[in-house]
C-alpha cells in the first residue's frame, strides 16, 4: 500500500454530558463566590504513612495542582513543585489524595469546581521510617478488571440517608491479597458522619479485583490502598452515565479510517465530520448495546464508523470520583477531521495458493 499524499487526521474524543447536580461549568467566578473549605486534612500519620521509602532527604516539599470537584473531592492531580527533585515526594502526595475531603466551592450557594494548589510537607527521620508503614507499600491510583457496579453500589446506600436525600463521600483503606483483591479494610473518612457511609464503602471492597497498572513482578500481599466512594445524585438517576471517562483501551486511527473506508458510500472521498454514540458498560469496562445519537453530515458512512469501532474502547471501572463505571452508559462523540485523504492503490494480486 503506498500514499500519495499526507493524511492529516485528528480523531477527538470528548464526553458531552451533564456535569454534577446538573450546574453550568462556570468559567469564572461570579457572584458570592466562597472557596473550598477542608473537611478531612492530611495528618502527621497520612504524610507519614506515604513517606517515599527510597527517599535519601529527611525533609522533602511538594505542591499538588488538583480540581476540587462538586462532591468536595480531589481529581486530575498534578505535581506542579517538587523539592528535592526524583525521590518520590510528588507521587507519595498523589498517593494520599483520595482519602481528604473538602466542602466545595460555591457560588451563590450553587457547589462548582475549582482549582487548587496544595502544599505537602514530609519530615521523616530514620526512627521514623523504622516504624513508617509496618513496612508496606501504599498502592493508590489503580486501575482494577473488576469493580462495583452502579447496581451494586446503589443496593448498600444507607436506607435512611437514602430516605432523606442525604449525599455522602467515604475514604477506606484497605489491605491487598495475593491476587489482588482487597481485606482488612477500615473507614478513613466520611461525610457526613454517622450516616453509615463509611459501612457501606467497606461492603463494597469485595468487588475490587486484579489491577491493571501495576508491575508483573510486583508482590501485592501485604500492600495497601485506599479508595474513595461518592454517593450522590447518580445514586438516584434511572439511567446514569459516566460524566468524566477515562479509557483503559482505544481502538487506532487505522481502526477508524478502515471503519469509515469499510460504511462511506464512496471510501475514495473522505470527507469531515463527526458522531456520537451512546453504549452501556458492562464488565471490565468493555463497551455494549451502542446506539447512534447523531452524525454530521448525515448520510457519509461516519455513525456507521464509529458504531464498527466503538467495541474497541475499554473505560477505567472506578472512576477518580469514587464513582461505579460498570452498569452505567457513556456518551462518545468522535470527529474526522481530514485534509489531503491518501489515494490507497487497490490490493495486487498474489500467486499464492
Amino acid at each position: 500500500m503506498r500514499f500519495g499524499r499526507v493524511l492529516v487526521a485528528a480523531v477527538v474524543m470528548a464526553l458531552i454530558a451533564d456535569l454534577a447536580v446538573g450546574q453550568d461549568k462556570p468559567t469564572a467566578p461570579k457572584g458570592v463566590f466562597v472557596g473550598p473549605e477542608w473537611v478531612r486534612r492530611p495528618t502527621s500519620d497520612d504524610l507519614i504513612s506515604a513517606f517515599p521509602a527510597d527517599a535519601k532527604a529527611s525533609e522533602g516539599r511538594t505542591t499538588l495542582s488538583c480540581m476540587v470537584s462538586v462532591q468536595g473531592l480531589l481529581r486530575d492531580c498534578k505535581v506542579a513543585t517538587e523539592s528535592p527533585a526524583g525521590q518520590g515526594f510528588g507521587a507519595a502526595a498523589l498517593a494520599i489524595v483520595p482519602q481528604f475531603l473538602f466542602r466545595p466551592a460555591t457560588q451563590d450557594g450553587r457547589p462548582l469546581e475549582v482549582n487548587l494548589n496544595l502544599p505537602f510537607i514530609f519530615r521523616c527521620d530514620v526512627s521514623c521510617r523504622s516504624v513508617a508503614q509496618g513496612g508496606r507499600k501504599l498502592l493508590n491510583g489503580l486501575t482494577w478488571t473488576s469493580a462495583p457496579t452502579q447496581t451494586e453500589m446503589v443496593a448498600v446506600y444507607p436506607p435512611k440517608a437514602k430516605e432523606k436525600h442525604i449525599l455522602g463521600v467515604a475514604s477506606i483503606q484497605c489491605e491487598m491479597t495475593a491476587t489482588g483483591g482487597l481485606k482488612n479494610c477500615d473507614t478513613m473518612s466520611e461525610e457526613p458522619r454517622g450516616q453509615g457511609f463509611g459501612k457501606a464503602a467497606i461492603s463494597l471492597a469485595k468487588y475490587f479485583n486484579k489491577p491493571t497498572n501495576v508491575a508483573p513482578d510486583l508482590k501485592l500481599d501485604g500492600a495497601f490502598t485506599r479508595l474513595t466512594f461518592t454517593f450522590g445524585e447518580q445514586m438516584y438517576d434511572g439511567a446514569p452515565y459516566v460524566a468524566k471517562p477515562k479509557y483503559a483501551a482505544a481502538p487506532t486511527l487505522g481502526d477508524l479510517m478502515n471503519a469509515y473506508r469499510a460504511a462511506a458510500p464512496k471510501p475514495d472521498d473522505i470527507v469531515s465530520g463527526e458522531a456520537m454514540v451512546k453504549c452501556r458498560i458492562v464488565e471490565e469496562g468493555a463497551l455494549t448495546d451502542c446506539t447512534l445519537i447523531k452524525e454530521t453530515p448525515a448520510g457519509q458512512g461516519i455513525g456507521a464508523a464509529v458504531l464498527a469501532v466503538a467495541p474497541k474502547f475499554k473505560l477505567q471501572t472506578w472512576t477518580d470520583d469514587g464513582l461505579p463505571v460498570i452498569g452505567t452508559s457513556v456518551r462518545l462523540p468522535i470527529k474526522f477531521d481530514i485534509k489531503d485523504p491518501p489515494k490507497v492503490e487497490p490490493a495486487k494480486a498474489t500467486n499464492a495458493p
